[in-house]
């Protein structure tokens, strides 16, 4: 017999689910017009839009999911897709998703032997199939059940063919080595989940208090190190800058939410500022730097913003700086596709060594620390800046209350230190940095209000 307190809870939940169900039933019929529309987007614009539409139905989808379970399982939940990601980050490690075929299967058995591991380690051994294996590795006792293999077979991440076979699933195939979004899977176990973990134990030593500073941060703290930087324990073990690089060049390209490089920014006026030096035949603005790329990694968005004969950026006249070993990585690869393009290690901590520059622009960069050290690295520059320069900031614009995904940006960003930013802590830190808010651009069709922000010289 239920309790009235369960009658009460089964009445609230239907109520919700008669709320929610026309929300998802919009969202689908949206979707379905816009696939097909007789004039879809493009390029860029039909990443962003196929993301947002999708996005939606997820969102209300999961409103009715929310809805509808009961709060007792909920610890599970949380519990098994910490346990999934666990082992998801170990098989990247093991070299396991590459093992197995991009088509068919593979024994657990020869999987296990390739890794060199235990077949007992994939699988906790139960039912057919099994009992040949276990006789097969010394008759190893049948215990943890659900272990590796079968924790992403469970959840559907990986598929299992009979009793003793795995498979690939298309997720499971994004965390091939060949495909760039495995390293954003490493970067966040290795960097986010390994640093979040720690928390109670960072706020039991530090106290309940935002993260400051470049040193006794989350991150440096559960790594071992909380008197280095962030740089210098992402350095500290070979590997994992690579990672990084990898990381953050795969998720501008090939993951919408993150913001689109173009199309949020119009580069126009800079047309108008060359087509002046060109009539003053002895003017030195001819050699001034027309675009300052500060953190831009390996220089992905210069390569984008000089595309095409239509650009009036060209890469002779644009700067690339970041750390001394992204440069180096940069200045290694051949085929980096920076010709022309002035590369530069600089500390944006310490100085902008480039002055008087047109523009000088900054993406996904400034959300890494807290407000005073933001406001110095914008301080520096505005030194820099000349009277005509504009610095634009890449990042997101936070709104209050923020989206799911602005928020959980803002959660990883506290692990190094840093922070997303509401419009108005923005125009606080431009402003403590001598710096005018002119206009934040594109914020009104990025999907989780990413921006171009646009600052002046007081």
């Amino acid at each position: 017999m239920s309790t009235p307190a369960q009658e009460s809870d089964g009445g609230d939940m239907l109520e919700k689910l008669h709320l929610l169900t026309p929300e998802l039933l919009n969202s689908i019929t949206a979707y379905s017009a816009a696939t097909s529309s007789k004039t879809p987007a493009h390029g860029d614009d039909a990443d962003r839009v196929e993301t947002e539409r999708r996005e939606r139905i997820v969102e209300a989808a999961q409103a009715i999911v929310d809805a509808a379970r009961p709060p007792q399982p909920e610890w599970m939940n949380q519990s098994t897709a910490g346990a999934e990601f666990v082992a998801l980050r170990l098989f990247i490690e093991w070299g396991a998703f590459e093992v197995i075929p991009v088509e068919g299967s593979i024994s657990y058995e020869d999987l296990a032997h390739e890794m060199d591991a235990e077949v007992q380690l994939l699988t906790g051994g139960a039912g057919a199939g099994v009992k040949e294996l276990r006789e097969k590795t010394d008759g190893e006792s049948e215990t943890n059940t659900a272990r590796l293999a079968w924790l992403m077979v469970s959840s559907g991440l990986l598929e299992q063919v009979g009793e003793d076979r795995v498979r690939h699933t298309p997720k499971s195939r994004q965390l091939t080595e060949s495909v760039p979004l495995r390293s954003m899977w490493q970067l966040m176990f290795d960097n986010s989940f390994t640093s979040s973990a720690s928390l109670p134990r960072y706020f039991r030593t530090y106290g309940r208090r935002e993260p400051k500073g470049l040193t006794h941060i989350p991150f440096t703290f559960a790594h071992g190190a909380p008197e280095k930087k962030f740089w210098d324990v992402l350095n500290a073990e070979p590997g994992r800058m690579q990672v990084f690089m990898h990381a953050m060049t795969a998720i501008d390209k090939q993951v919408p939410l993150m913001g689109p490089i173009t199309g949020l920014y119009d580069f126009g006026w800079v047309a108008d500022v060359v087509a002046d030096e060109k009539k003053k035949s002895s003017s030195s603005d001819h050699n001034r730097p027309l675009l300052v790329d500060v953190g831009g990694g390996k220089g992905h968005c210069i390569k984008a913003f000089c595309a095409g004969e239509d650009s009036p950026l060209s890469q002779d006249r644009c700067v690339l700086q970041d750390v001394a070993p992204v440069i180096e990585v940069v200045r290694s690869d051949e085929a980096s596709g920076l010709a022309g393009v002035t590369l530069m290690a600089i500390d944006f901590h310490v100085e902008q060594p480039v002055k008087g520059a047109l523009i000088y622009y900054i993406r996904h960069c400034l959300h890494n620390y807290d407000d005073d050290t933001v406001v110095g690295i914008m301080k520096r520059t505005a030194e820099a800046m000349a009277d005509d320069s504009r610095l634009l900031v890449a990042e997101y614009v936070m709104s209050n209350p923020p989206s799911r995904f602005s928020i959980w940006m803002d959660f990883i960003m506290m692990m190094s230190g840093g922070k997303e930013r509401t419009a108005a802590l923005w125009e606080e830190v431009g402003s403590r940095a001598g710096l005018r808010l002119v206009a934040f651009h594109g914020i009104e069709v990025s999907l989780d209000g990413h921006a171009v922000i646009e600052f002046a010289k007081r």
